[in-house]
């Protein structure tokens, strides 16, 4: 029953009252009845609770996981019960919350959506519709470390950078050499030798990024050089002969050769004090003219530890690298391979020199059925060609589904140069 105004409320009193003397008793109830105003409808009140993980946003939109579960809190001011709470995602069909239970953006996809809802109590009152910009966000964030350009020393500050498109980043962490982990706060320093810095950030709404791992090598200080207990046990003879060389340049020379010699001695010592500078340098005098991928492959280096020692040993003139080609080669200093680049042949392993030979033979011929005559394995076959294609010795046409190989050189001139350079007739 809708309101009624107070005059057609006291007329209906008035009425029944007048009735009242036929029913005893009715015409007390009846009056207090229609005196009593009629309460206002009150609709119910839905609010949308996010679940965790999940970053309410002071602007919209809110940020959530497509896993972070979705509800409602419902007041019901009339008292009458709820009957139903509904809502749709993106203006699709309508979900009936109250049969169904929480939800989750799952099936939305990753980016914003919109999310409405209202709810129904059982005297028929409707909320008005009710609505939330969310945004599904399941991206964690990417870190780079700096700085990456060997070389490094002590006094080098790396620093974690972060970015996240969402939800943005809450923080940072990174650990050295397996310790504990540590909230990146500011940029940090190394102390010398190898270590291996991992870190990763988190964003608002907890996506983590996978671990990554930066290999480093810092160099520290010389090691304690014997030159101060040199100069020390020599002093006093030194200060009188530097004295009198004040007047002689013979003298003068004379006094400084030993001392540049020790110099340049204990300085090579410190560089060669490092054990993979020690490595590095044998493994090049067993294997002058590798490139740096062959290098880093048989001797298990991380790229910027090779890079750096690599750098350090041909700065100091102990090793000299060459561009061939599109790659760099690296050899002791004053080895011949250094001096002089390499000839085709001495480049070519004997396996290859006969694969030319056979491609020589039999122009137009395939990996398998080299593989076949040589009795080598295809992989393998597969391997040396692509190498003496990259330097231009064999050149590769693809005819349908078939590749087939033609050589661009004499491979007896090349067995020949060999011979020659062996001492060979």
């Amino acid at each position: 029953m809708g309101p009624l105004r107070a005059s057609h409320s006291a007329c209906a009193a008035a009425a029944v009252f007048a009735r009242g003397a036929a029913v005893p008793g009715l015409s007390v109830v009846a009056l207090l009845l229609l005196l009593v105003p009629p309460v206002a409808a009150a609709d119910p009140v839905t609010s949308l609770r996010l679940g965790d993980p999940s970053f309410p946003d002071a602007a919209p939109p809110s940020y959530v996981r497509s896993d972070t579960a979705l509800d409602f809190s419902i007041s019901d001011p009339s008292g009458t019960g709820i009957r139903n709470t509904t809502y749709r995602v993106d203006g699709g069909a309508w979900v009936n919350y109250t049969a169904a239970g929480s939800f989750t953006l799952a099936s939305a996809g990753e980016g914003p959506h919109l999310v409405e809802w209202h709810s129904e109590d059982n005297a028929g009152n409707v909320e008005a519709v009710k609505n939330a910009d969310l945004f599904v966000d399941d991206t964690p964030p990417e870190t780079t470390i700096g700085p990456t350009q060997a070389p490094f020393t002590a006094q080098t500050r790396f620093t974690l950078s972060a970015t996240d498109a969402a939800s943005g980043v809450a923080r940072m962490e990174y650990r050295v050499d397996g310790g504990a982990w540590t909230p990146y706060a500011d940029g940090f320093s190394l102390p010398p030798g190898e270590h291996t810095v991992t870190y990763n950030s988190t964003d608002r709404v907890s996506n983590s990024e996978r671990v990554q791992a930066f290999r480093v090598t810092i160099e520290g200080s010389a090691a304690p050089s014997v030159l101060p207990l040199v100069v020390v046990s020599v002093a006093s003879p030194v200060v009188l002969l530097a004295f009198l060389s004040l007047w002689s340049e013979n003298l003068r020379l004379a006094l400084s050769a030993p001392f540049v010699a020790l110099w340049a001695r204990l300085r090579e010592e410190d560089i060669m004090a490092n054990e993979r500078r020690w490595m590095l340098r044998g493994y090049l005098a067993a294997n002058p003219g590798a490139n740096f991928a062959a290098i880093r492959a048989d001797l298990d280096m991380a790229v910027g530890t090779l890079a750096y020692h690599l750098y350090v040993l041909e700065t100091e003139g102990i090793l000299r690298s060459w561009k061939d080609g599109r790659y760099r080669r690296y050899a002791p200093a004053g080895h011949r391979v250094a001096d002089e680049k390499p000839r085709l042949a001495d480049r070519l392993t004997d396996v290859e020199l006969i694969l030319l030979e056979k491609i020589r033979e039999s122009p137009a011929v395939s990996q398998r059925e080299l593989a076949k005559e040589m009795g080598v394995s295809q992989p393998a076959i597969h391997y040396h060609l692509s190498k003496m294609a990259t330097m231009g010795v064999v050149r590769m046409e693809r005819r349908g589904l078939r590749a087939v190989y033609s050589t661009t050189c004499d491979p007896s001139r090349l067995r020949a140069d060999r011979s020659a350079a062996d001492g060979r007739t």
